[in-house]
C-alpha cells in the first residue's frame, strides 16, 4: 500500500513547469523561423537561377541572331553613287565610330561601341540577278532596358537580359586581310557571396568572332572585277 502512493507521488510530479514551457516554445519557434529563412533562401537562388538561365538563353539567340545577319554582311553599293565610290567601298567597307552617325550615311559596314548596322544580301536574291536586293540590319544595346534590339526596316526584336554589349573589329593574325566582327555580351552580375556584402562579382559573358561571306571574298581576292549594284 505505501509502495503504491509512492508510485503515485512520483507519477503527479512529471511533467514540464511554466519555464519549460517558455524555453520550449522558444526553441520551437527559433527551428520554425531558421527553417523558414533557409526555406527562403533556397528559393530565392532557385529564382536567380531561371533568371540567369533565361538570360544566357537570350544572349545565345542575340549570337545565333547575329551570326546568321552577319554572314551576308556588305557595304551598299548604288548605282546613284558611282563606280569610283564602290571602289572606295569595296577597299575599306568597314567603318569603325565613336558612337556618332556614320559620315557615310550608313553605306558602310559600321562597327560601333555599343551599336553595328550593315546591309545583307535579303534571302529572295538570286546568284544571277542584275542588282540584289539588300536590306540594312541594325543591332543597338538599351543600357536602360538592358536589352539588345535588332532593327531591320520596320520590324525590331528584342533580347532581353543583356546588360552590356561591345562590338569591334578583329584581325586573326594569320590573315590580316580579312576584317571580322568582335562580340562580346554581358549577361548578368552575381553578387559576391557574403552576409551583407554590396560588391558584385565578375559577369558572365559571351564572345564570339563573326564573318562575312562577301567582305571574305572581297578581301581576299582584290584582282576580282566587282561591278554589280545592290537595290536597298
Amino acid at each position: 500500500m505505501g509502495a503504491t502512493r509512492q508510485r503515485s507521488r512520483g507519477m503527479a510530479r512529471r511533467g514540464f513547469s511554466f519555464p519549460e514551457m517558455i524555453i520550449s516554445f522558444g526553441l520551437s519557434l527559433l527551428a520554425i523561423l531558421l527553417i523558414s529563412r533557409v526555406f527562403q533562401g533556397v528559393q530565392h537562388q532557385f529564382r536567380r537561377s531561371w533568371v540567369d538561365v533565361q538570360s544566357f538563353h537570350e544572349a545565345q539567340l542575340a549570337i545565333t541572331s547575329l551570326r546568321r545577319d552577319f554572314s551576308g554582311a556588305c557595304p551598299l553599293l548604288r548605282q546613284a553613287d558611282g563606280r569610283v565610290a564602290m571602289k572606295l567601298a569595296l577597299l575599306r567597307p568597314i567603318q569603325e565610330t565613336g558612337g556618332a552617325a556614320p559620315a557615310s550615311g550608313g553605306a558602310l559596314v559600321t562597327i560601333g561601341p555599343r551599336q553595328v548596322s550593315f546591309h545583307r544580301f535579303t534571302s529572295g536574291t538570286g546568284e544571277t540577278d542584275p542588282e540584289p536586293r539588300v536590306e540594312r540590319i541594325e543591332y543597338r544595346l538599351d543600357p536602360a532596358e538592358n536589352r539588345l534590339i535588332r532593327q531591320a526596316g520596320t520590324e525590331s526584336r528584342v533580347f532581353r537580359g543583356i546588360r552590356d554589349a561591345e562590338f569591334r573589329v578583329y584581325v586573326h593574325p594569320l590573315d590580316p586581310g580579312v576584317p571580322l566582327l568582335w562580340v562580346r555580351l554581358s549577361v548578368l552580375e552575381r553578387p559576391l557571396s557574403g552576409v551583407g556584402s554590396t560588391t558584385t562579382g565578375l559577369p558572365l559573358e559571351l564572345t564570339t568572332t563573326l564573318q562575312s561571306v562577301f567582305l571574305h571574298d572581297v578581301r581576299s581576292h582584290p584582282d576580282w572585277n566587282y561591278d554589280t549594284f545592290h537595290r536597298p
